[in-house]
């Protein structure tokens, strides 16, 4: 809402960075702009891949910096918006991402995908526990799609994953930016995760779910691991009710509200507004001043 209020006053085009938003066909549990508000103000990176493809922060990184000179070259302000800490990141600082040709990479990633499914996830923990302990301590190793990752890095170029990761933050800007962040008092945050969850299943959720598994979600390592289909897919195969699938939803979105919450606030360059104190208005104008 932020990045269109501003857009009214300069001219503007919105850079998505929702880790999510780059799939086709996941709109309403990723909370996609509906389509009227995207033809007002010009998006990127949302519908970009198919959910069978693993979309990574590297390959967001070349698309979001390509977009960004794009904007600029019409003399236009990017807004870069979201969502993914990594891809905020990626996007306006200065991270390097490992380097190696993609036929290499996919034949490597085929390869630990394979692995994950033959032999589980246990067995690639305790792999990448033997190649590169830090990187195993320091990632949550229960997300099945960031073990590969790191796995896949490992393989490909020879040398550790945790060595990359300490890349991430570095917070010397690309780009000239401002950067905002809102907030709210947390109990109304955790109430508004409820109520939209809530909406979003009265919206449809469930059947779009549905629609995605027929088109392969199930075997998307990255795309299934969303927040709301990873849930509501639990509740298809039968192993929870419909009740336990939106309650954990609930659950996951808290915590991970909580845990963007933290990443953000490592950033001394962001300036904080409380969205219950500030009209949205007066965040645009003041944020427009800064940009002066």
């Amino acid at each position: 809402a932020l990045s269109l209020e501003i857009a009214k006053y300069i001219p503007a085009e919105i850079i998505s960075a929702d880790s999510m938003q780059v799939y086709k066909g996941m709109d309403i549990g990723t909370a996609k702009i509906n389509l009227e508000k995207q033809k007002s103000v010009k998006h990127h990176l949302i519908d970009v891949a198919s959910i069978k493809e693993p979309f990574s922060a590297a390959l967001y990184q070349k698309q979001a910096r390509k977009a960004i000179e794009v904007v600029k070259k019409k003399n236009k302000l990017p807004i870069v918006v979201g969502g993914t800490g990594l891809y905020i990141r990626a996007a306006i600082y200065k991270l390097r991402f490992p380097e190696a040709p993609e036929e290499q990479t996919k034949k490597v990633r085929k390869y630990l995908e394979a692995e994950l499914t033959e032999k589980g996830l246990a067995y690639l923990q305790e792999k990448l526990m033997e190649k590169d302990r830090e990187a195993y301590e320091s990632i949550d190793i229960d997300n099945s799609r960031r073990v590969v990752r790191a796995l896949e890095v490992i393989e490909v170029t020879g040398k550790p994953y945790s060595g990359y990761r300490k890349d991430w933050d570095n917070l010397r800007l690309e780009y000239p930016a401002v950067l905002i962040g809102l907030t709210m008092p947390r109990e109304m945050l955790y109430e508004r995760i409820n109520s939209r969850v809530d909406e979003m299943i009265e919206k449809g959720l469930l059947e779009e779910t549905r629609r995605l598994v027929e088109l392969g979600l199930k075997k998307a390592l990255v795309a299934k691991q969303a927040l709301g289909y990873k849930e509501l897919i639990e509740f298809i195969d039968g192993k929870v009710s419909c009740e336990e699938a939106i309650e954990a939803i609930k659950k996951r979105t808290r915590h991970f509200a909580k845990r963007q919450l933290t990443w953000f606030k490592k950033d001394p360059n962001i300036k904080w507004y409380d969205i219950f104190e500030t009209p949205l208005k007066t965040i645009a104008n003041q944020t427009i001043h800064l940009l002066k």
